[in-house]
Formats: structure tokens, C-alpha cells, sequence
């Protein structure tokens, strides 16, 4: 009896049999670890949340990235108060992304952010900032989730 041994598939995979990002992945950074913000203040205007959490920006991570975005939810903003949301660069002290004004409720929402951007922070870390950009006496509003969300293609 002798042993035959059978190829595996993967030895027959060429580069050139892929379509270009073929394999893809995600990869999400929790910007909000330790949960909701809730009553963030609206009654006047400036910066009203800094994530404690940062993500450090290296080559490695950054190696394959087709699309960047940072996704975020924003709830319970009182009626005529306006916000935004920035992905902020902690080591430049700089604004890398930021939304337009938010006036209502976002559920799930997605900002894309350029990769030769988020290439150009490379060695810097970020983190979220919640920003109320209109104020309305009493107001308030809740910071429900961001991430930063990175897509790797490959073939």
C-alpha cells in the first residue's frame, strides 16, 4: 500500500486569481470603552467630552487599510442645541476628522475618514471628542458609542 499525499487548495492560489482586495477585513477600535455618556452638558459651547481611551496609530495597524471611519451615535440631543463629533489626534493636540453639526438623534452613523489622513497621524494617538457646537439653555445630550473602524483589503 503506498501513501499518496493530496495538495492542498491553498497551493494552488495565485496572486494573479485574486481580484484586487479580494480578502478583506475590519477592524474596530473602541474609542468609548467605558460606556455611554449621558447628560454631556448643551447649555453652552466647547468641548464637552474627551475619550480616556487612545489608540496609538502605528505602521503595523495602519498596513492594508482601504477605508478608515469613524462611527459614532449620538441621542437625546435637546431640540436646538447642535454637536459634533471629532476624531481627535491626542498628541497634536488637532482635530483629524470631524462631523458636520448634529441636531437630532443618529442612531449609528459614519464618518469616513481618508486614509493618507489617518497615514499622515501615523505615530500619533486619537482618541473621541464630543464638541457642542450650538448651546440652548438646559440642554444635554448623550455620546452613545464611537469606534474607529478599519478596513483591510489584500490579494
Amino acid at each position: 500500500m503506498s501513501y499518496q499525499s493530496t495538495p492542498t487548495a491553498l497551493k494552488y492560489i495565485q496572486a494573479e486569481n485574486l481580484r484586487e482586495n479580494e480578502i478583506q477585513w475590519v477592524e474596530h477600535y473602541n474609542l468609548l470603552p467605558e460606556g455611554q455618556q449621558t447628560g454631556l452638558d448643551a447649555a453652552s459651547t466647547g468641548v464637552k467630552y474627551t475619550g480616556v481611551t487612545q489608540v496609538y496609530l502605528d505602521p503595523q495597524m495602519l498596513r492594508h487599510v482601504k477605508y478608515a471611519y469613524l462611527e459614532y451615535a449620538v441621542l437625546n440631543i435637546t431640540s436646538g442645541a447642535g454637536v459634533k463629533i471629532h476624531l481627535y489626534n491626542v498628541t497634536d493636540a488637532g482635530n483629524i476628522a470631524s462631523t458636520d453639526e448634529i441636531t437630532s438623534d443618529t442612531a449609528r452613523s459614519r464618518l469616513t475618514i481618508p486614509v493618507d489622513t489617518l497615514e499622515a497621524e501615523m505615530g500619533d494617538e486619537v482618541t473621541v471628542r464630543a464638541e457642542c457646537t450650538t448651546a440652548v439653555s438646559g440642554g444635554t445630550f448623550d455620546l452613545a458609542m464611537a469606534r474607529l473602524v478599519l478596513v483591510k483589503g489584500v490579494s
